[in-house]
């Protein structure tokens, strides 16, 4: 039996490299190699060159290199082994890859879900109610090229066309369960998805993995889209609508457009902006960053211009720097939507605004903060100073830092030298502490603890959720049960509380809301907050509160065992007395507050 190494070999000696790559990219003979546009980047005289000799391809002005297989790999965006066997079918080789059990599960809700598109898609095209909904799409510009593209289809209103469909297919009701296809009533099933354009949401790979079902008649008074549940190969946080589709694009471009949602993405391609993909919806989370980060180094965030997309905004910059990417910001006049941005100037103007209005991030939380100020009030101006310290706060750039001093200065009316003092006193960071670990013996411990960091981690995440009702709902869900002072959970809880009522803060009615004591609290908390700039992330905020039990937990674990005294020698009952004095110190101040 051949080796796995030797069946690759065999693979590209028999295939033809100029054959696959002539798949993707038109390729001239030139002397003895062949030579095309690199995919890779935005490649305006042929630098590729391809030798069917050698095997290899290579760009000579981006670098990219490597054989048929990587080539597939890299311009597909999937993984070897995917691309391996798609290679070793044109040969006639088939190539077996074990998989673990799961992996074959998720093969297998993989096949349901492209089988459910493929049901949608014939629908659109073949029933009779195809023609309203197809009527519908053109209204709304979207050619058959783009419906096609995005594999758009139809659900019809009827209750279990698509469980029949599948289960004739051999498919079980309780994977399509699984997958939020079908639900169960009693003994009978019935489909989720009904009366609905449909829009398949890929994950990384290309994969179906979910829907997205429009309403599309008049006076249908449903909800306007019902999405699939998450599910063992759906996970929202981890993916990014249009990224297998966008990839080659966005590597040729070194460019990325991010907008929030897949509708944003679709009026983007028809303004032929082709390096576009979508959060969907939810908050950017590193997975999906560092999915950004395969691909590019350069992201444009589009979200919407409202104070949720504001929000959305500043977080998404904080995830994205932190992984060293370059990000500026483009946001639609007029409270507009890329679709209605189209509908209103055309889709020429909108590539040239996506493509000309673009600023640093900086000048962006700059702008927004601006935006919040009012001179005639010194507790706006004070808030002004601690959000723009915030961001400045994370800037390696004395130049940038000095610069923004001055543009503060002169907005402000204060003197440069004033707004530097301030910011130097005010650049606090947060040493990360060393972890309770046992030593070589359970007999010695390190020990470096300050409660004061988790209070003030949790002061802050109740200013930040004080100030906005997004940020507020974040941090609830966030946090769960965690907590550092039961009288400041209180009080986030009042926070979140007042929010289910109303959408900006008002103090003065929040305030009726409290008990003196609370009262108290919050005006402590608000008044010290202005005079410090802790420059963490609400997610960064939120681990380090949970992070306050996990080591009280270990500190509980490790306290008997530094009671038990007897068996220690004149030197460790030296070490043992002052570590126990701080541990207990320590335990007992958890204590009290909990």
């Amino acid at each position: 039996m051949k080796d796995f190494k030797t069946q690759i070999d065999e693979i590209l000696q028999k295939v033809s490299i100029i054959d696959v790559i002539n798949n993707y990219v038109e390729l001239k003979k030139s002397g003895k190699n062949y030579f095309g546009l690199c995919p890779f980047h935005d490649d305006t005289n042929p630098s590729m060159s391809v030798s069917e000799d050698k095997k290899i391809f290579k760009c000579f002005s981006c670098g990219e290199t490597g054989n048929a297989i990587t080539f597939v790999q890299k311009i597909e965006n999937i993984s070897f082994m995917q691309a391996l066997q798609k290679v070793a079918k044109t040969v006639g080789i088939d190539i077996n890859v074990s998989e673990n059990p799961q992996e074959q599960v998720n093969r297998k809700y993989y096949q349901i879900m492209h089988k459910a598109t493929e049901f949608y898609k014939f629908v659109l095209h073949n029933a009779k109610d195809g023609q309203n909904a197809l009527k519908y799409l053109y209204e709304r510009k979207l050619n058959n090229d783009i419906i096609n593209r995005f594999n758009i289809g139809l659900s019809l209103n009827e209750n279990n066309l698509l469980y029949q469909a599948l289960t004739k297919e051999g498919f079980l009701p309780v994977d399509l369960i699984e997958l939020g296809l079908i639900k169960s009533n009693k003994d009978s099933y019935y489909d989720v998805f009904r009366n609905r354009i449909m829009f398949p949401i890929e994950d990384l790979n290309g994969n179906v993995v979910g829907f997205s079902g429009r309403i599309y008649q008049d006076g249908d008074q449903q909800h306007k889209y019902v999405n699939s549940p998450e599910s063992v190969i759906f996970k929202k946080s981890q993916i990014l609508y249009n990224y297998h589709r966008a990839a080659t694009e966005i590597r040729k471009k070194d460019l990325v457009f991010l907008f929030e949602g897949f509708m944003d993405v679709i009026a983007a391609y028809r303004a032929n902006v082709t390096n576009a993909i979508a959060s969907m919806g939810t908050a950017l989370t590193i997975d999906q960053a560092k999915a950004i980060q395969k691909l590019t180094k350069n992201v444009v965030i589009c979200y919407d211009g409202d104070e949720a997309g504001i929000e959305a905004t500043k977080r998404a910059i904080d995830i994205l720097a932190s992984i060293n990417l370059s990000v500026k910001v483009c946001t639609l006049p007029e409270g507009l939507d890329p679709d209605d941005y189209i509908n209103k100037y055309g889709a020429q103007k909108l590539n040239e605004f996506l493509n000309n209005n673009q600023i640093s991030s900086i000048d962006f939380l700059y702008l927004i903060e601006q935006r919040r100020l009012s001179l005639d009030d010194p507790t706006s101006i004070e808030l002004f100073k601690r959000n723009v310290f915030r961001f400045l706060s994370k800037l390696n750039s004395n130049v940038l830092i000095e610069i923004y001093l001055n543009k503060m200065s002169t907005d402000l009316g204060v003197s440069f030298e004033s707004l530097q003092n301030d910011f130097k006193k005010n650049r606090i960071y947060f040493q990360p502490t060393e972890p309770f670990i046992p030593k070589h013996t359970p007999k010695r411990f390190k020990l470096k603890e300050r409660n004061t960091k988790y209070l003030l981690a949790e002061k802050f995440l109740i200013i930040m959720a004080y100030q906005n009702k997004e940020a507020c709902r974040e941090i609830i869900n966030s946090l769960d049960n965690h907590y550092v002072d039961r009288n400041q959970r209180a009080l986030l809880f009042k926070v979140n509380d007042y929010y289910y009522k109303y959408d900006m803060m008002d103090h003065e009615i929040f305030s009726k809301m409290l008990s003196e004591s609370q009262l108290e609290l919050i005006t402590d908390i608000l008044k010290n907050g202005l005079d410090e700039i802790y420059n963490l992330t609400i997610p960064e905020l939120v681990s380090e509160v949970k992070d306050y039990k996990t080591k009280r937990q270990i500190y509980e674990e490790h306290k008997q065992a530094l009671i038990q005294e007897d068996d220690l020698d004149e030197q460790d009952l030296l070490r043992f007395s002052k570590i126990k004095s701080s541990l207990i110190k320590v335990v007992k101040s958890g204590q009290n507050k909990n």
